[in-house]
C-alpha cells in the first residue's frame, strides 16, 4: 500500500502528523540544558529525528510541529525539510499542555484526522498498520496503549481539535512498547537503545 493511496482522498489529505512539542521539558533540564526536551541529543541526533524517520518510513512526506518553548532552536535544529520530510511549525507562545498546542494549531491541520505524537516518547509501532486498523475500525478516534500505559500517540478527527470535547467510544491499538524521554533515568536508557 503506497503512502499516497493511505494518506490522501481525492485531493484532501486524509490524516497528516502533529508533534506535540511546545512543553518545557522540567524534569529534564537537570541534563539536558538550553535546549527543548524534543532537541535532547541521543546518540549524536535530537531525540524527534527518531520520530521524523518513522513518518518517513510510514511513507509521510510532511509533518507539523507544535512547539513553544525555545521555539526558535527546532527552526535552527531540524530546518524546514528533514531528508524528505517537508516541516511546518505552530509556534506557542505560551505552552498550557499538549490539549492547549493542539487546540492553537487547528487552523493549520488541513486534513480529515491528525496522527498525535508526543515529541519525547518512541512507540515501536508499524504506523501503516496502525492507520489501517483505526481505519477500518469504524470508531472515532484512536489512542496508542502499551500494557496499562498511554504510549503518546493518537488519531483526531480534525474537526474534534477546535472543540476537544470527545465523548464518543474510540479505538485502542497495543503498541509492543515505547520508550519516553521524559526524566534523567529514561532519556539514559534512551541513549543505550536507540545505538
Amino acid at each position: 500500500m503506497r503512502g499516497k493511496r493511505l494518506f490522501v482522498v481525492g485531493v484532501k489529505m486524509l490524516i497528516e502528523p502533529v508533534i506535540l512539542a511546545a512543553g518545557y521539558g522540567t524534569r529534564l533540564q537537570s541534563v539536558v540544558l538550553d535546549l527543548p526536551k524534543p532537541l535532547a541529543d541521543v546518540n549524536g541526533r535530537p531525540f524527534i529525528s527518531y520520530l521524523l524517520d518513522q513518518l518517513i518510513n510510514a511513507g509521510f512526506e510532511s509533518v507539523l510541529i507544535c512547539e513553544g518553548y525555545r521555539h526558535k532552536d527546532f527552526v535552527r535544529m531540524l530546518g524546514w525539510k528533514y531528508k524528505n520530510l517537508s516541516i511546518n511549525y505552530a509556534d506557542e507562545q505560551f505552552p498550557h499542555g499538549p490539549g492547549s498546542s493542539l487546540k492553537s494549531a487547528f487552523p493549520l491541520i488541513k486534513s480529515v484526522y491528525a496522527l498525535v505524537l508526543n515529541a519525547d516518547t518512541l512507540v515501536d509501532i508499524d504506523l501503516r498498520k496502525y492507520i489501517s486498523d483505526f481505519l477500518s475500525s469504524g470508531k472515532v478516534l484512536s489512542v496508542v496503549v502499551s500494557g496499562d500505559k498511554n504510549a503518546g500517540m493518537y488519531i483526531i478527527p480534525s474537526k474534534f481539535i477546535a472543540n476537544l470535547n470527545i465523548e464518543e467510544p474510540f479505538h485502542v491499538y497495543r503498541a509492543k512498547g515505547f520508550l519516553d524521554i521524559g526524566t534523567p533515568e529514561t532519556y539514559k536508557l534512551a541513549q543505550e537503545l536507540l545505538k
